[in-house]
C-alpha cells in the first residue's frame, strides 16, 4: 500500500511538472468576429520564492510583466481579477474589472511576501470567483516561479476538491 501511494505522488508530480513548464495555448475563438468576452483570472504568487534573483531578473518582476503583458493584450469587451496568492488567497477587486489601467495599478503595486502560496486554495478561489461571470469563455492562469513548497502535493483531498469544483463549473475554464 505505501508502494502503491509514493508512485502515485510521484507520478501526479510529473503531471504537475508537465503543466508548470507548459506554454499557453491558443485556443480556437467562436461567436461573432471570431472573438467571445473573456474573464481572465491572473493568480499571482506572493510567496517567499519570488523574491529570487534581482532587479529585472527577479521572479516575482518577470511575473508581474508577463501578467502586465496579458492585460495590454486583453480584448475590447474582456475583464479581468487578480487573485492574489499567499497563504491564504484573496481577490483584490470587489469584482473583475474591464478597466486595463485599474487592473494595471493593482499589479504594479504587488510586492511578494514572505508566505507560502497555496496553489490548490488559489485555483479554489478562481473558481468561485468565475461562478459569478457572465461572460462566455473564462481563463485562469497561474504566475508563479514553480516552487514545489506551493504545490502541496502531499494533500490529495485538496486537489479532489480543486478537481470537483471544476467539474461544476457552468462554463469550463482554460487553465
Amino acid at each position: 500500500l505505501r508502494q502503491l501511494l509514493l508512485l502515485l505522488l510521484r507520478a501526479l508530480l510529473f503531471i504537475l511538472l508537465a503543466f508548470a513548464f507548459a506554454r499557453p495555448v491558443q485556443r480556437p475563438r467562436s461567436g461573432v468576429g471570431g472573438k467571445q468576452p473573456t474573464t481572465h483570472l491572473l493568480i499571482m504568487d506572493g510567496s517567499l520564492s519570488m523574491h529570487e534573483g534581482e532587479g529585472v531578473e527577479n521572479a516575482f518582476h518577470k511575473a508581474r510583466q508577463s501578467a502586465l503583458r496579458m492585460v495590454a493584450e486583453m480584448a475590447d469587451g474582456d475583464n479581468a481579477q487578480i487573485i492574489w496568492a499567499g497563504r491564504k488567497p484573496s481577490t483584490l477587486l470587489a469584482k473583475p474589472a474591464f478597466d486595463r489601467a485599474v487592473l494595471k495599478n493593482h499589479l504594479e503595486s504587488l510586492e511578494p511576501g514572505y508566505q507560502v502560496m497555496n496553489v490548490p486554495r488559489a485555483l479554489q478561489q478562481a473558481f468561485w470567483t468565475l461562478e459569478s461571470s457572465r461572460l462566455p469563455r473564462h481563463r485562469v492562469v497561474l504566475f508563479t516561479d514553480g516552487a514545489q513548497h506551493g504545490w502541496q502535493l502531499d494533500d490529495s483531498d485538496a486537489w479532489q476538491q480543486v478537481a470537483e469544483h471544476r467539474e461544476i463549473l457552468k462554463i469550463d475554464p482554460a487553465v
